[in-house]
């Protein structure tokens, strides 16, 4: 026996679309990646070049280290003053949910109060109906 197989044209169409188009993703997310990996490098390699120059001029010319070292040490400043400014606002922060919670401690001490007093006062209300009938059941026998 011979088995005989049928191959439409539709059926190689759809096969090549198919082949080309994984080729072509391969072959995008290969470019793509090689260009993450390569920029990471030049990137490295400028920051390296950078600081080479930087310290060949601090050699050279020594009034450049000391303009480097004048806004190193503004910054410096600035950030100490930042956290100088976050650290007594979060102090201020600190102190009014503390203050909040002392109040809300406070609220909740005079809403038991208030229903105390409330629960006595309806207490007593009934013990004046529940007297108020026992006098009128009294009065009918």
């Amino acid at each position: 026996m011979i088995n005989v197989t049928v191959v439409r044209g539709k059926d190689i169409i759809k096969y090549l679309a198919r082949i080309t188009v994984v080729i072509i993703l391969i072959f995008i997310l290969a470019r793509y990646f090689s260009r993450f990996k390569e920029s990471k490098a030049v990137v490295q390699i400028e920051e390296n070049r950078s600081n080479a120059l930087i310290s060949c001029l601090e050699e050279t010319i020594p009034q450049a280290k000391k303009t480097k070292e004048k806004d190193e040490k503004k910054e410096e400043e600035k950030q100490n003053k930042v956290k100088s400014i976050l650290s007594k606002e979060l102090g201020i922060i600190d102190s009014i949910e503390k203050n909040e919670a002392k109040m809300q401690k406070l609220v909740n001490e005079d809403y038991s109060i208030v229903s105390e007093s409330e629960n006595v006062i309806k207490k007593e209300e009934n013990d004046e109906i529940n007297d108020k009938e026992a006098v009128e059941n009294a009065r009918k026998y």
